[in-house]
């Protein structure tokens, strides 16, 4: 029942909040609450590095034939544990970050749902079967689609929203229809069992939801609170779909199927490291960071390394929330999300070396170096967006000087101890050489463009020149002008169907009925007497 703890701790507070916000509690109290207890489940899950492994079944809970047998599992081990700790840090991060946007909470209930999202998150990482895949797939679906759905501000949203609902039910179809094809073959999906002839199935699933498949992209909704609960719902969505890579080794691919795999997905990263790194803000880049650092993730897996895979998505979460919670911002608070950079450089012995394992193969020398190119951008559009200046931590109440740059810390602080306590054995020089470049490429053109493009005389000039060229990129790796054109044809289609329904409908609709019929059944005849 130990594995049960953290969730049951994460919803014992979301009750406790809830009832705080109820009785009008001042909201300055709520909030030390609701820190006190995510540092709290914090420190219980990274004691838990000690206890593990603990597992907790289900079985038989439903008549569900053969499936039913297997139950419902929760483990925790040494994939779940690190996973669990990224999401309680996060969480802890999102929550003492908001000190510092205490005027932009709507309301302290806000915190309640944010742990009743990080609850089935923490679920989702220590799911340790199929049938609980895909329990928490939906169950995760229906809460961001609830949270989001309330939250919109125009018609345009909703629509968003409700395309981006309806892309993840179809991933998590397809992760069914692989599970029953699986059953038909004779050998149906075992969590640690490779998954062989359904694995390209099982990655267009995962890619729907993260967004790889890229006419997803401009679907990635977030909440209009997008610092705090809008991150709060990508990162758990990210977890709860990677965590079946991270449980099913794709098994031994055909070379040329291999091949065309891993060419689609490094395009893929490639195209959202550009659009990563040409996006305003990160704010509006973070689709693109969900979905190149996913794509190293799934690219790890496709080559068989589960390992980098975990590495990778660490990244994707831990630095990722470093930047995206950077809201109060200042010259000395600026060290904190580069000192968070080092954990997605891959530099040899910092947390993400393993991960250049999956992604540096012996084979196919040009898509390494797109892969160390696609790096490179990431991590200058990651510099970019962190020495941006906005809003400055000095105009906030000096309590919060101390708190807000905690709640930041604790994500760095997180991904080294994973690092450092982990039994995954991380301790690694890595791939020395594709490192060091894709770290120093990035530091030399930034600094290069500080120079001759920000600060020279030509400045002007280069950038009426060259932001043009660098806008008509970004609309076109969007893919957004293919939705338009869809939504064009269909908004075509619906005054079609509109008019013919007010035909129809109206006084003269009978008439025209009897038309229609007089005209099918006269183009039946006409074809059996011919």
């Amino acid at each position: 029942m130990l594995t049960l703890v953290p969730i049951g701790f994460n919803l014992f507070a979301a009750v406790v909040i809830l009832i705080l916000s109820r009785v009008k509690a001042n909201i300055g109290r709520v909030w030390l609450i609701a820190a006190i207890f995510s540092l709290s489940n914090w420190g219980i899950i990274l004691g838990f590095r000690w206890l593990y492994p603990l597992q907790i079944n289900f079985p038989e809970w439903f008549p569900l034939g053969e499936i039913s047998q297997r139950g419902i599992f929760l483990q925790l081990d040494s994939i779940s544990w690190p996973l669990l700790l990224a999401l309680c840090a996060v969480q802890t991060a999102v929550i003492i970050t908001d000190s510092s946007r205490l005027d932009e909470i709507p309301s302290p209930s806000i915190w309640s749902g944010l742990f009743l999202v990080y609850s089935v998150g923490y679920l989702a990482a220590l799911i340790n079967s199929i049938l609980s895949i895909l329990l928490v797939w939906a169950l995760v679906d229906i809460i961001e689609f609830m949270i989001l759905i309330r939250t919109a501000i125009s018609n345009q949203k909703v629509n968003e929203i409700v395309v981006s609902f309806a892309i993840k039910i179809l991933g998590l179809f397809f992760l069914i229809f692989g599970l029953l094809i699986s059953y038909e073959q004779g050998t149906p999906l075992s969590i640690g069992q490779e998954v062989n002839s359904v694995g390209f199935i099982v990655l267009i699933a995962v890619g729907l939801r993260l967004g790889v498949i890229p006419f997803n992209l401009p679907f990635v909704s977030g909440s209009p609170i997008r610092r705090g609960l809008g991150n709060s719902i990508r990162m758990v969505s990210v977890a709860t779909s990677i965590i079946i890579l991270l449980r099913l080794p794709m098994g031994n691919f055909e070379p040329r199927v291999l091949g065309l795999l891993l060419t689609f997905t490094v395009i893929g990263i490639f195209f959202g490291a550009i659009m990563w790194y040409g996006s305003s803000s990160e704010l509006e880049g973070r689709p693109y960071w969900i979905v190149s650092m996913a794509g190293l993730a799934i690219y790890s897996s496709i080559n068989g390394n589960q390992i980098a895979t975990l590495a990778w998505t660490l990244a994707l979460i831990l630095s990722g929330s470093v930047l995206f919670l950077y809201s109060a911002r200042g010259k000395k608070l600026g060290m904190i999300p580069l000192l968070s950079l080092i954990g997605i450089t891959g530099l040899p012995f910092t947390p993400s070396v393993i991960g250049w394992e999956g992604i540096i193969m012996s084979t196919g020398f040009i898509r390494n170096i797109m892969m160390v190119l696609s790096i490179s951008l990431i991590i200058l559009g990651y510099l970019r967006h962190a020495t941006r200046l906005e809003s400055l931590l000095i105009q906030k109440e000096k309590w919060i000087w101390i708190t807000y740059p905690l709640g930041l810390t604790i994500l760095i602080i997180t991904q080294w101890t994973i690092f450092l306590v982990s039994d995954l054995q991380w301790y690694l020089s890595g791939i020395v050489l594709g490192s060091i470049v894709a770290f120093l490429l990035p530091i030399i053109f930034y600094f290069l463009i500080q120079k001759y493009f920000q600060k020279s005389e030509y400045s002007d000039f280069l950038k009426k020149v060259l932001t043009p060229i660098g806008d008509f990129i970004i609309r076109f790796l969007s893919f957004r002008w293919i939705y338009n054109l869809i939504w064009s044809i269909l908004g075509v289609i619906q005054k079609f169907v509109n008019a013919m329904t007010n035909i129809l409908e109206g006084q003269g609709g009978i008439i025209w009925v009897i038309v229609f019929l007089v005209m099918i059944i006269t183009l039946i005849t006409s074809g059996d007497l011919s």
